[in-house]
């Protein structure tokens, strides 16, 4: 796994997006 997908996850779940973390 890459980090910086790792790094987009926990900041989309943190802005609270959830789009690019779907995954």
């Amino acid at each position: 796994m890459n980090l910086m997908i790792a790094n987009r996850y926990r900041i989309s779940q943190k802005i609270g997006a959830g789009s690019f973390g779907e995954i």
